[in-house]
């Protein structure tokens, strides 16, 4: 079946780009240039970034891409977490990996993270409850002596929609029997201190796609289309966006004031907690999953 090769090809880009940033991670390097290099990298195989990558250092949770003015740069016992997507014509797959620069001193608390998903995908398989995998998974984190930063541990991903309707929790109000054929991603984010967090400054947006611009300025109007065209409804970073005289800021602030934009702040944890996040993307079967 084709969308089986668009997301080997989707599969295949994104393990390239982090096997490369793998190799050019060391202390001093400089997260603007390390998140263009990925991103870089999934082109170059053929793919297309399905978000802005994630560059997470620390007690940063989500959403962590770096701007245009991001001078930041890695220091030795960093715990990076590197979150990327790509999609070939839609198809998406979605990971993330938690490295240390230069030191070893949260091993456990990545090695957690990571038994934890390996060990949710041999659970899953056709007709298995969100709300088990869920649960095996808080039971593994705990077990470790680690809590998990969010109630939820992954999400089914759709053509061109990296968030589909499935979300991975042990509640029953949102538990989904899983089907041959559904492609979701598992992850989990554990940590050994407090959770409190706190949003900052956003540099990643996504449109309303069936938004009314009618009562838009024309510069607006026109840059609605272009974002349309160019990422439909999967996130950007405004660092993607060429930002001159026919395309001002002011008329991105408009597309956010109209709530034509949706905004995904930076988060991170309150308290200088150190976190964790391990994410695969895999397609259910009847005797199990393929990874992805």
């Amino acid at each position: 079946m084709r969308h089986l090769e668009y997301y080997a090809r989707a599969s295949r880009s994104v393990n390239r780009a982090l096997s490369k940033a793998r190799r050019s991670l060391h202390a001093g390097t400089p997260l603007l240039s390390l998140a263009e290099l990925i991103e870089r990298e999934i082109v170059c195989q053929g793919a297309l970034p399905a978000f802005p990558v994630s560059l997470a250092v620390n007690e940063e949770v989500a959403y962590c891409s770096p701007s245009r003015a991001t001078a930041t740069t890695l220091e030795r016992g960093d715990l990076l977490k590197i979150d990327v997507g790509a999609h070939v014509a839609g198809y998406i797959v979605d990971t993330a990996i938690t490295l240390e620069i230069e030191t070893a001193h949260h091993a456990r608390l990545i090695r957690a993270a990571e038994m934890a998903v390996e060990s949710a995908l041999r659970l899953t398989r056709d007709g298995v409850l969100t709300s088990i995998i869920a649960q095996h998974i808080e039971h593994h984190i705990a077990r470790e002596g680690f809590s998990t930063v969010f109630a939820h541990y992954g999400h089914s991903i759709d053509r061109f929609k990296l968030h589909g309707a499935v979300t991975i929790a042990r509640s029953s109000d949102t538990d989904v029997l899983l089907s041959e054929g559904d492609v979701i991603a598992i992850e989990v984010m554990p940590t050994a201190g407090r959770v409190t967090l706190k949003l900052e400054d956003a540099e990643i947006y996504s449109l309303q796609p069936h938004f009314d611009v009618t009562d838009l300025s024309v510069g607006a109007r026109n840059l609605f289309s272009h974002l349309i065209a160019a990422y439909g409804a999967l996130p950007f970073s405004v660092r993607w966006l060429d930002l001159t005289e026919s395309m001002r800021p002011s008329m991105l602030c408009e597309l956010l004031k109209s709530d034509a934009l949706i905004a995904y702040p930076k988060v991170q944890e309150a308290y200088n907690s150190v976190i964790a996040h391990v994410e695969r993307s895999i397609i259910v079967t009847k005797s199990g999953c393929i990874a992805l």
